[in-house]
């Protein structure tokens, strides 16, 4: 699928867990932790679940980004 360019949830959806933020990550996204949403169905189905969980994996993201915020010292 790679060879093809196929990326992202259409690459993912056939259970190849290739996420850039993970395989060569950018923006210290190797500091946060989330999973790779992957699904092995080939198909529309499975790209739509595999968006739904990348929702999930954005707001864990986010709350590991607060997090971090709420622990730096700073003026307010």
């Amino acid at each position: 699928c790679m060879a093809l360019g196929v990326t992202g949830p259409a690459l993912r959806a056939t259970g190849l867990p290739w996420d850039l933020r993970k395989n060569q990550p950018y923006c210290d996204y190797d500091t946060y932790d989330f999973d790779v949403a992957t699904w092995d169905t080939c198909d529309c189905y499975g790209r739509f679940r595999i968006r739904l969980e990348e929702m999930d994996q954005s707001v864990r993201i986010l709350k590991q980004c607060l997090k971090r915020l709420e622990d730096t010292q700073g003026d307010r």
